[in-house]
């Protein structure tokens, strides 16, 4: 599944990797990632090297998959949109605008809680 002729494989990605931290003698990696729990947040994480080239190589792998979905979602979508039969119709939503619940009388902790509301306008 969407197997790039032009990209090398996770094998020679680790061996480049591995290669570049033992020549500049690199044994910890410390690296920014989206951490979900029940919201995200950007956290600095350090690790060892070799346990950053795995965890590397594991985004990497879920990351090609994400890819190749999404453009053959993308390329089935424009597909059925030029070829619509003439009582059908494509509608596009789209997920772009987030807004803050603010609340007038809050109590304090609630400061430290974010919750937010999606809208979702779309055009049909």
């Amino acid at each position: 599944m969407g197997n790039c002729v032009y990209c090398p494989g996770e094998t020679e990605i680790r061996t480049i990797l591995q290669d570049s931290f033992a020549e500049t003698l690199t044994e910890q990696v410390q690296f920014h990632q989206w951490i979900s729990v029940d919201h995200c947040n950007l956290e600095i994480l350090e690790t060892s090297s070799e346990e950053f080239i795995d965890l590397l190589c594991s985004k990497l792998s879920s990351l090609v998959r994400h890819d190749f979905i999404a453009k053959q979602q993308g390329a089935f979508f424009n597909y059925r949109k030029e070829n619509l039969k003439e009582s059908e119709f494509a509608a596009t939503c789209d997920f772009y605008e987030n807004y803050n619940i603010v609340l007038q009388d809050k109590a304090q902790s609630y400061l430290w809680t974010s919750q937010q509301v999606k809208i979702h306008p779309f055009i049909i």
